[in-house]
Formats: C-alpha cells, structure tokens, sequence
C-alpha cells in the first residue's frame, strides 16, 4: 500500500508545480518547450500561429501586466497544449495548442532559426560597441585620475615610471 509520505513533505506550491499547475505563462511556456515546442496556434477563431519569440514576449507581458489571481492557474498537457483554469483541473480552457507537423511549422521553425541568429549578430554587434566605448571610458577615467589634483590629507598616487 502507497503512502502520501512524499507529498506530505512538500509544500502546497511544490505540490501545484509537480502536478502541472503553474503560476505563470511563462513557466508553462518553459515546460511546453521542454516537451519540444517551438510553435504554437492559438485555440480561438482565428487560430494564430505564435514561434517562441512572439510567446517569449507574449508571456512577459501577459506575466506582468495580468497575473493570475486567486486559484487560477495555467496547465500544461501531455503534448504541450497550455490552458488557463480557474481552479478546476477538469475546467481548463485550452489556449495554446501545439503545432501539428506541417510545412507551415517547418517554415515557422526555419524563420526562428533565422531570427535567433540575427538575434546574435546584434548581441556580438552590441558587445564590441560596449567593450569599445569600456575601454575609452577607462582611459578617460584614469588621464581625469592623473590630472586630479590631490584631495587634502591624502597623498597623490605614484607616476609611473615611463623609460
């Protein structure tokens, strides 16, 4: 006979997360992605194919600006379908349904491809620009510190030997 020793020892949040419950679109999206994900459509009229940059942003802001209240919760299937309940796990309205294999997908997961790697060359970009303007702030901060004259009660600090 099973006992409920394991989940008498974890807490009510431990236990809503080992279930599948989960307080945020984002950590569903990341389990959702963990069951390999990439795209998803929407389970409305208009069935909207979303890749996982647009739910990337799509969860920050939803996260941010709508957190979820009271007993709701979001959920996440078997296959990776996200649905929103109100604290009924047999009362979940299916939001976001993974995409079916299909051309359309594998343009989508293509497309991706193609943007995360644009995503690197402005990231690199952005790097070389930042260490750049680091290293003439530094030097400008050390020829300030030269120049400065020396605060009362304090001793200057030794010039280099430059020969």
């Amino acid at each position: 006979m099973e006992d409920n020793s394991d989940n008498n020892k974890m807490t009510f949040e431990e236990f809503k997360f080992r279930h599948g419950h989960y307080d945020t679109l984002m950590k569903a999206l990341l389990v959702s992605l963990d069951m390999g994900n990439l795209v998803w459509v929407s389970n409305d009229d208009d069935n909207k194919a979303y890749d996982l940059l647009d739910m990337y942003q799509f969860a920050l802001a939803q996260d941010s600006e709508r957190p979820l209240s009271g007993t709701q919760f979001y959920m996440v299937s078997r296959e990776g379908a996200i649905g929103l309940s109100d604290g009924l796990e047999y009362r979940v309205k299916w939001i976001l349904i993974p995409m079916e294999p299909s051309k359309e997908r594998t343009y989508r997961i293509l497309r991706l491809q193609e943007k995360i790697e644009e995503m690197r060359v402005v990231e690199q970009t952005i790097n070389v620009s930042l260490k750049k303007h680091m290293a003439i702030a530094a030097l400008k901060a050390r020829a300030q510190a030269a120049h400065a004259p020396a605060m009362p009660g304090t001793t200057p600090p030794p010039t280099p030997n430059m020969y």
